[in-house]
């Protein structure tokens, strides 16, 4: 819906007819209408246009209402005060879609023309445009009358005349000379008022078609030559996926984002809106099979660090498909379909041709239409998009593009080029993923046995995946370090191993200097299918005064799981992620307001790998950061320096510094730096002679997310037990009911082993281990690791002197964690409305009918419930998502966390539910 002179002489004008309703055009007219001058070309589209040339910054448009003399204010469906409430709506539409690239501004008025209606033939329509430039000129004029300097800063003008918000609307050239500036021009319809559960939003506007015409005027400022079957639209049309194609409104495919380095033509659309950051290339292999996995989110999600959104697969310099992650959120959560966004939700793949005519073509997976086609069979459009176990092949290429899974917040997909018959392919989740996107991942976490193993502080989400790290490490205590292991591929995987590392020196950042911290086996991995491994890991670290007067012992790295490829495996390139995410406690204090005290921490920038080239002392880091801090809250990022140089030095410890204001308890406010510099992109595919082999460009080459958690304080109290060698008692407050406390026991031979005691109703625990007593002072001190609310927290040390020692010489070193069992109570009759709980054979505490019935449930589910790997007793691990019940000592039942939680309540009262003792 636009004309477009190409070279001076060429005017194509397309107009688009919307059908009733919200739903999108599915057909269009096309009017082409050619003067040549003589001897001149007719130039349809360029492919060589400047790098990137769409807008960004600010756009400013007039949005003016036209009354005739024969139709006046009464004819407006709406009023002006209406149409600034549809600014901020379309606004917002334009920031998603450019990724806060463009601020589309809309400046609203009115205008009474003197002439009528028939005068200007219909205003200016698409079978007569003769009177569409006096139009524009008329309407200029009356406002210019009002306002004399309206236009000063105006970038583009739509005429709004009532009329349909499904009806006939159109793009044309600028115009110059009218105002003091070349003005892009639109021809608009404005319908009635549509009920607010299918409006865009508050205005009540649908504004659909709009934001499809103010695209075009966004080409045409970018001056593309517009024409040929393409002329402003991708896909001549036929995406329902594209907003300029034929979704209105929605988002925009990858290739109508992307331009130089990627794409050599600007025909997408909006070249340049997505950043080099967010693409990924898998380049014509030299030689053997290569494949290439990624976790897509939502191309409309608008992602600050460099998360990978678009993938490209080049068949040759001009060919290549286009593969991005299509989810109803932001600009493609708008159209009226039901539910309410896109027609479909999944992976979408398109087929881009530079040197054709339209340069792109859907590729869709619905019967009939499997494949790359432009026009799809009738009843098929908007086509569908590609879903979980469907796979795209191009066997004339030997490429598959394979959706593995729906992971969460995106999609797995796959790339294989040159793939064998059958295969194995694992796979590790790398960071940058959803459902998070920071430099963390759903497939490593940690477990510290400081709140009992199975049981993670920040938990899981509803598919069982593990929220953030999972724990927070544990120093000086064991800890478990797990990764999950996918199979891509079509056939089992041979067994391999698994190595896990931390960054050395420990802390967080980019130092590129690993320490081993243990292999784990991993087992043959069925096809589609996964396995957990871990590692356990003691971390040393030296507690200053300061932390352990705090009662604060939480410590944070980075952690590196790499997978050794097994013989027969397709790629070697999906085979490493890390998690490298600090979460600490903002303490508020125990009194007055909720006010948090200043935080301080430092993260290490390095130079290293990622083909930087030679190290050069004189190369420029950059530091970006984006804060997700409520208002209040400020930060301080390596003191306001933003751009350094490394020198000699290895690496720099950059200080990030946060001013905490006031906050909810238990929320976590995420704060994520990014390190950028410049490096090579290189395409092996083709020759170095050629200048095309390699790219300079400056990008990201890693970063840190640091989650601030809002938390009130907490506080352990340890006292020793006279009547019983090394007992100890302690209260944990606020009162927290049924977790674990660790208890550490530091023998006369400076042996440190762990156990675990369990608090009652009133926070209440004690302990008395089962171990060979050296003469001499031990040392006991608690500490408990938090959770969402509160925080962790260190008792006091509480000497114990031992006079006399046993037969033992020494007390074993640290092997795993001791639970304190319950007391085991003789039968007892329940109440009335209560019955044995019988989580097995020496469990009679008192639960209700429902709790009974939901144990039994639960033991006959356990053995789904566990995975590979044992515990240091020997009890076998639960899956993520799953903890062990513990209604006794003898309870390793894996069952949801709130289970356990229910187990410990009932345990609590179950001496006000039994019939008393005669």
């Amino acid at each position: 819906m636009l004309v477009r002179r190409a070279a001076g002489t060429l005017i194509a004008m397309l107009h688009e007819k919307r059908l009733r309703g919200l739903m999108p055009a599915r057909r269009r007219t096309l009017m082409l209408s050619v003067a040549v001058a003589a001897g001149a070309g007719v130039v349809l589209w360029q492919t060589a246009l400047p790098a990137n040339p769409v807008r960004t910054g600010t756009f400013n448009e007039a949005v003016i209402q036209v009354n005739f003399s024969d139709a006046g204010d009464s004819s407006q469906p709406f009023s002006l005060t209406t149409l600034g409430k549809a600014e901020p709506e379309i606004t917002n539409f334009f920031a998603q879609l450019s990724n806060n690239k463009l601020k589309f501004l809309i400046s609203a008025t009115r205008v009474t023309l003197k002439n009528t209606t028939n005068y200007y033939a219909g205003h200016c329509t698409t079978a007569d445009t003769s009177h569409c430039t006096q139009f524009v000129k008329d309407v200029v004029a009356a406002e210019q009358a009002i306002s004399p300097h309206f236009f000063d800063s105006i970038d583009g003008i739509a005429l709004l005349v009532p009329g349909s918000a499904t009806g006939t609307m159109f793009t044309m050239p600028p115009l110059t000379g009218v105002t003091p500036k070349t003005l892009e021009r639109s021809y608009l319809q404005e319908g009635p008022p549509v009920p607010p559960a299918q409006a865009f939003g508050p205005s009540g506007i649908i504004w659909q078609s709009w934001v499809h015409e103010f695209g075009h005027q966004l080409q045409f400022d970018a001056q593309m030559n517009i024409g040929g079957n393409w002329n402003g639209h991708p896909s001549a049309y036929s995406s329902g996926y594209d907003l300029m194609d034929s979704c209105y409104p929605c988002g925009q495919a990858g290739y109508g984002l992307l331009g130089a380095p990627f794409f050599s033509d600007s025909r997408g659309a909006f070249p340049g809106w997505l950043d080099a950051s967010h693409v990924s290339v898998v380049p014509v292999p030299s030689g053997g099979a290569t494949s290439a996995s990624y976790v897509l989110p939502p191309l409309a999600n608008t992602i600050g660090t460099p998360v990978v959104q678009v993938v490209k697969v080049p068949l040759d310099s001009f060919r290549s498909y286009v593969i991005d992650a299509r989810t109803r959120v932001n600009d493609d959560a708008l159209q009226g379909y039901s539910p309410r966004g896109l027609f479909d939700q999944g992976v979408q793949i398109e087929y881009v041709d530079e040197t054709a005519d339209p340069p792109m073509t859907p590729c869709s997976p619905a019967p009939g239409t499997t494949g790359c086609v432009k026009n799809p069979p009738s009843g098929s459009w908007p086509y569908q998009l590609w879903h979980a176990g469907q796979t795209f092949y191009d066997n004339v290429n030997q490429i598959q593009i394979v959706v593995d899974n729906a992971a969460s917040g995106g999609y797995t997909v796959t790339v294989n080029r040159n793939v064998p018959s059958g295969y194995s392919n694992l796979f590790i989740t790398p960071w940058l993923t959803p459902p998070e996107d920071t430099y963390e991942t759903v497939d490593i976490w940690v477990d510290s046995s400081c709140n009992g193993y199975g049981v993670l502080r920040y938990g899981t989400r509803p598919d069982g995946t593990v929220v953030g790290s999972g724990d927070d490490p544990c120093a000086n205590h064991e800890n478990r370090v797990y990764a999950t292991i996918h199979n891509l591929g079509t056939l089992a995987s041979a067994p391999t191993t698994v190595n896990f590392a931390v960054t050395s020196p420990l802390g967080v950042g980019v130092t590129g200097t690993w320490k081993s911290i243990g292999t784990a086996s991993l087992p043959a991995v069925s096809a589609g299918g996964q396995q957990t491994v871990y590692v356990p890991w003691t971390p040393v670290v030296n507690l200053s005064a300061a932390q352990i007067q705090s009662g604060h012992f939480n410590f944070h790295t980075c952690v590196q799981v790499t997978i050794v490829p097994p013989s027969g495996d397709l790629a070697s390139t999906n085979k490493q992620a890390q998690e490298n995410i600090d979460v600490f406690d903002a303490v508020a204090p125990a009194l007055g307001p909720v006010h948090f005290p200043p935080i301080h921490r430092t993260m290490y920038v390095g130079q290293f790998g990622e083909r930087l080239g030679p190290f050069d002392p004189r190369r420029l880091f950059v530091l970006t950061a984006v804060s997700k801090f409520p208002p209040g809250w400020t930060y301080k990022l390596n003191n306001g320096t933003s751009e350094f140089t490394l020198g000699n030095a290895p690496y720099r410890l950059v200080p990030v510094d946060i001013f905490p204001a006031s906050g909810s308890i238990g929320n976590v406010y995420r704060f994520k730096a990014t390190v950028w510099t410049s490096k090579w992109l290189y395409n092996d595919a083709i020759p170095a002679s050629n200048p095309r082999h390699s790219h300079f460009t400056f990008g990201s080459v890693g970063g840190v997310t640091l989650d601030a958690h809002a938390v009130a304080p907490s506080r352990l109290v340890l006292r020793a037990n006279p009547t019983r060698p090394l007992g100890v008692t302690g209260r944990l407050t606020p009162v927290h009911s049924g977790v674990f406390v660790a208890i550490d026991y530091t023998n006369p031979a400076g042996t440190v082993r762990t156990f675990l005691a369990r608090t009652d109703a009133q926070g209440a625990f004690s302990e008395t281990p089962d171990v060979s007593v050296l003469r001499g002072t031990w040392k006991a001190r608690a500490l408990w690791q938090g959770d969402m609310d509160h925080a962790s927290a260190l008792s006091n040390t509480v000497p114990l002197a031992v006079g006399q020692s046993s037969s033992a010489a020494a007390m074993p070193a640290f092997g795993g964690i001791t639970v304190q069992p319950l007391p085991q109570r003789a039968p007892a009759a329940c109440l009335s409305g209560y019955v044995w709980r019988q989580a097995n054979a020496a469990d009679f505490v008192c639960v209700t009918p429902d709790v009974r019935q939901q144990t039994s449930a639960d033991n006959a589910a356990a053995a789904g419930r566990t995975a590979q790997g044992t515990a240091p007793n020997g009890v076998q691990l639960c899956l993520p998502g799953f903890v062990w019940r513990q209604a006794n000592a003898q309870d390793y039942a894996c069952v949801p966390p709130e289970t356990r939680k229910q187990a410990a309540e009932d345990n609590a009262a179950a001496a006000t539910r039994t019939v008393p003792s005669p």
